[in-house]
Formats: structure tokens, C-alpha cells, sequence
């Protein structure tokens, strides 16, 4: 285990950071807002405007990446005494805190760099650095003003500083750990599961060694001895993490109105009025207690999902895993399959374990709208990967060429990169070869893997090349400049429309429909599940990236 790093590696972490950051920056300029991004937009200026987090608090999202994404805005409008204006501004004020999200992105580049040089040195930091630069997923969504790639940026950061604390002081390897806990947590609730599995799948070296040195007569008994310190200073850092999100989130100290809302509904009785005195007492709300309540009920309740081309009711267990196969880029995959038959003890590695553990995670996680959820474990899958290969290098390396090395690091970034070039900007809709590309994407998947309203400014271009005089958009996403051109035709929401009302909304038009829309959930309302059975029906005379076009501007429906 390293920790100083060489000034060469420092100059190329750099150029890397650069290099990504401008492709990252470059992708954002051509993606509309993505379905999250507006509210996250709204919340962060009246977070800075008000000073308070009340709707991310009712809405489970914690407040970090939206604080830090939207200060530069705030700022600026604190600069020139006029405040934006959401609608007239949007897409300058949607640049800045796109901008300022790649401070999360080089956070995330210079951790996993750290890590592996921890674990196995400068090779194995180089390789995991470069194909976490160059992951289309990773990428485009660090282009995005959300909160999926904040969050695996703070949890690589404290698995950094904890597994480096162990045997520092208690300031340092609790206190300070604690502190990286609680920021993961602010960035995301999903910091909460995460972050004490990556802390178990770290210590398991110190707990093996621990356990042997451990003299006591019963397995159990030897456990509980060789585990104590970890099991103590593990909860102590996640109090401490979670009181620093409560301190962060803050209170607008207001009585919680669904709790006043029950308590009057009560029976007359003295219970009743004990409640009704204790919800109008109880000023403590919204604070992240609301977020934490939120978010568990919503994973334990979970959603259907959308796979293989199928929606299923309910969340699946087979989701993620089967999702990634698909996401991942080739010689990831591969190269995981291969470790795995070459050096199978390298998952037994911390960094091995922290990624087995996390996918033992996913197979339980009911929130499945998007391999986003899942950015940590595929950080520690490519960490894990890049130390399978150093390792069997240096097993044969007497029987390989000089500087095989440097070769297997150039083939590696080369085969990463193909995939990256060929869906550049749209990483958002990426799908590897053995899938079909990005072309299969929507039969596949949808939401944020697919299509999450990113492509819509594709879709202005190609109605201005055809020269496209009524074009109506069906669509799945948040802009607010969708509307103003081509119009925007909310099929769902008309719960009245038969059939017939609904080929006559088509009439004389092309009509764009959202991929997500079209083959993902079916069943928001019974207009969406009437016009998207329509839709199916028919081939589509166009595709514009996640936009299917039929048109209806020179026929007479029967």
C-alpha cells in the first residue's frame, strides 16, 4: 500500500482531468435538460434565495450536489442585482450548474486514482483512472446537473480516508472518517447502504488477521473479539455521519402538516388531543429526517421496471445485474470474466469485495429507473478489474516483452475509448455491442438508461434540416423550452380521448414521441397506455436519438 504519488502520475492525473473535463463540458452544451435537472434547478436558487430545502426534503433528495451546483447562479445573480428568471434563463442557468458539477467529476478521477495507487500502485491507478474517464455512462451523466455521479465522487472519497485512517488516531479515523460518511449522505441517501458495505469489504484484511491472532475457544466468540473495535468505530462514524446530514439539511422549524393532518382526523378523545398539542408543538420540520423516511418507504415499496423489452409490475431481482451486462462497455465485461477465470482471488481483494458486495446490494434494490444508482459498484468493478490485470502481469512478467506494461495500459484506454467515441455526446443512451449499440437501446431499457429527454435539441435540428412545418412532441422530460417549438402534445394526461379523439389529435401532423414514453411504463393513465398501444402498432417513419417520429400530415385515419 502506496500513498506517495510519483510527480509524473501527477502531471498526467492533471491532463486527464483536463481532457475529460472538456469533453464532459462539451457534452453538456448539447443535451437538453434531463427529467431531474429543472426541479434540482428550482430548489437550489430557492435554497440560496430562501435558505431552505423544504421540497428536496419532501422529495428525498438530499441537498449537497444541488447547493454546490447552484451557488456559481446565485453568485452571479448576486453580481448583477437581478435575479434569474427560470423560464427566459433557463439555459444559461442550466450551463453553470452543469459547469460547476465537474468539480464532483474530478473528484471522482483523482479518488479512484487513489485508491488503486493505494491498493496496488501506479499501474493499477492508471488503468482504473483512464477507463473511469472514458465510461460513456460516467461521462455523459457528469455532464448533467444531478446527483448520481456527486455521490459516487463522496463515497470513493471516504473509502479513501477510511481505509487510510485505520490506524491513526481517533480525530482522524473515526472523526474525520465521520465527516466523509456524512457528506456521501448529503450527496445521496443511497450513501446510507453504500457506505457501510464499502466500509466492511475495506476492513475484511484487518478483521481476517484480527480473528486469527484472536485466542478464544468458540468461533463465535473469537468473532466478537476480532470485530470489536470495527463494529464500534463503524458506529460511531455512521451517528456521526448522520447527525452531520441533519445539521446540514437544517429546519425551517414548522410543524410536519401530514402529522397535523392525522392527528385532527383522530376520534375525540384524550389521545386526540395529546397528538393534535404534540403536531402543532413539534416545529422541527422538514429536515432530513423527512428525506431519510421518504426514501426508505419509496425502496421498500419499490417500482415496476422496464428490461429486455418488458415492463414488469414489480421491481425484479435480476435487474441491475442484467442492466450492467448491457451498460458496461466491452472490455470491462470481458476483462471482469476473464479475472475472474485467470485470478479469481482478486475479488477476495477489499476492492474485489466492495464491488461483490455492492452487486449482493443491487440484486435487493427496488428503485430501478437506471444503472445511475449503481455508479459506486461500477467504480469498484473497474478498480477491481484494473488490479486483476497488474496482477497477472506481474505473474508473467518474465515471459513478456519490456514495456508490456505500458502496452496493455494503451489497449486497454483504446478499446474504452472506441465505445466512448461512437455515442459521444449521448453516453446517456449508451449500449455495448454484444447488446446490439444504442440503436437497441429503447427495446432494451429505458428512463435514465436510455432516454431521460436529453435529445430534444437533436430533434429541433432535424425539424429545421426537413423543413418540418407541424411537429408535435410527446415527451419525457422537463424542459421548459419544449412546447415553444415543435408543440408539445401531452398524450397522457388526456384521460378522456378515445381512440377516435386520439387520431384526430394527430392529424395533419409528424408527432415525436419519447422512446421512454413508448416502451417504458404503460401504465401511468389509461390515455398513455391507449396512445402507446397506438403508437406500437404502427412502424415509425423516422428516429431522431431517443425520438420516434410517425407521420400523420398526409393521411386520413380510418
Amino acid at each position: 500500500m502506496k500513498s506517495s504519488i510519483p510527480l509524473r502520475d501527477l502531471i498526467w492525473l492533471a491532463a486527464i482531468l483536463w481532457g475529460s473535463s472538456l469533453l464532459v463540458y462539451e457534452t453538456s452544451k448539447q443535451l437538453s435538460a434531463t427529467f431531474d435537472e429543472t426541479f434540482y434547478m428550482k430548489c437550489g436558487l430557492t435554497f440560496w434565495r430562501e435558505r431552505t430545502n423544504a421540497e428536496l426534503m419532501r422529495a428525498g433528495t438530499m441537498p449537497l450536489p444541488v447547493h454546490v451546483q447552484s451557488l456559481p447562479v446565485y453568485l452571479v445573480e448576486q453580481f448583477r442585482e437581478k435575479p434569474f428568471d427560470l423560464t427566459e434563463d433557463y439555459g444559461t442557468v442550466l450551463s453553470y450548474m452543469r459547469a460547476t458539477n465537474l468539480i464532483f467529476w474530478g473528484l471522482l478521477l483523482i479518488y479512484v486514482y487513489r485508491l488503486g495507487f493505494w491498493y496496488g500502485g501506479k499501474w493499477v491507478a492508471r488503468i482504473a483512472t483512464t477507463l473511469c474517464a472514458f465510461e460513456p455512462n460516467f461521462s455523459a451523466h457528469a455532464s448533467l446537473a444531478t446527483t448520481d455521479i456527486p455521490v459516487t465522487a463522496m463515497l470513493l472519497v471516504f473509502a479513501y480516508h477510511f481505509v487510510t485512517s485505520r490506524e491513526r488516531k481517533w480525530g482522524y479515523r473515526v472523526g474525520l472518517s465521520g465527516l466523509w460518511y456524512g457528506l456521501a449522505l448529503c450527496a445521496k441517501l443511497s450513501a446510507l447502504t453504500f457506505g457501510p458495505l464499502i466500509m466492511l469489504a475495506l476492513e475484511m484484511p484487518r478483521l481476517q488477521q484480527s480473528y486469527r491472532n484472536t485466542l478464544a475457544p468458540h468461533f463465535l466468540k473469537r468473532l466478537q473479539l476480532s470485530t470489536s473495535r470495527f463494529r464500534w468505530d463503524l458506529l460511531q462514524i455512521m451517528v456521526l455521519g448522520f447527525v452531520f446530514s441533519l445539521l446540514y439539511c437544517g429546519s425551517d422549524f414548522q410543524p410536519q402538516k401530514n402529522f397535523v393532518k392525522w392527528s385532527s382526523q383522530l376520534a375525540d378523545s384524550s389521545f386526540k388531543n395529546v397528538m393534535v398539542t404534540s403536531a402543532q408543538s413539534l416545529k422541527i420540520f422538514p429536515n432530513a429526517l423527512e428525506a431519510y423516511a421518504y426514501q426508505i418507504k419509496h425502496n421498500m415499496k419499490g417500482h415496476g421496471s422496464y428490461i429486455m423489452g418488458h415492463w414488469n409490475d414489480r421491481a425484479v431481482w435480476y435487474y441491475f445485474p442484467l442492466a450492467l451486462t448491457m451498460k458496461m462497455t466491452p472490455v470491462v465485461l470481458i476483462g471482469l470474466i476473464g479475472v475472474a477465470l485467470l485470478r479469481p482471488r482478486t475479488f477476495l481483494h477489499p476492492l474485489g469485495l466492495a464491488f461483490l458486495f455492492l452487486l449482493a446490494f443491487s440484486l435487493h434494490s427496488r428503485v430501478q429507473i437506471g444503472i445511475r444508482f449503481m455508479f459506486p459498484l461500477m467504480s469498484f468493478a473497474y478498480l477491481t478489474f484494473s488490479l486483476g490485470v497488474v496482477t497477472l502481469l506481474e505473474r508473467y512478467s518474465p515471459a513478456l516483452p519490456r514495456g508490456h506494461r505500458v502496452l496493455v495500459w494503451l489497449s486497454l484506454s483504446l478499446c474504452q475509448f472506441l465505445p466512448f467515441t461512437t455515442t459521444f455526446p449521448r453516453g446517456i443512451s449508451y449500449v455495448n455491442a454484444f447488446w446490439g449499440g444504442p440503436q437497441r437501446g429503447p427495446f432494451l431499457l429505458s428512463d435514465s438508461n436510455i432516454d431521460w429527454g436529453q435529445d430534444y435539441f437533436y430533434l429541433q435540428q432535424w425539424k429545421q434540416e426537413k423543413q418540418i412545418s407541424s411537429l408535435s412532441i410527446w415527451y419525457f422530460g422537463s424542459d421548459p423550452r419544449v412546447g415553444q417549438s415543435p408543440e408539445l402534445l401531452p398524450l397522457h394526461v388526456y384521460e378522456k380521448d378515445t381512440l377516435d379523439e386520439l387520431k384526430a389529435r394527430l392529424k395533419g401532423k409528424w408527432i415525436a414521441v419519447s422512446s421512454t414514453l413508448l416502451y417504458g411504463n404503460p401504465g401511468i393513465t389509461r390515455s398513455h397506455r391507449q396512445a402507446q398501444a397506438y403508437f406500437q402498432g404502427r412502424s415509425p417513419d423516422a428516429r431522431v436519438g431517443t425520438f420516434f417520429l410517425y407521420n400523420f400530415s398526409e393521411e386520413s385515419h380510418p
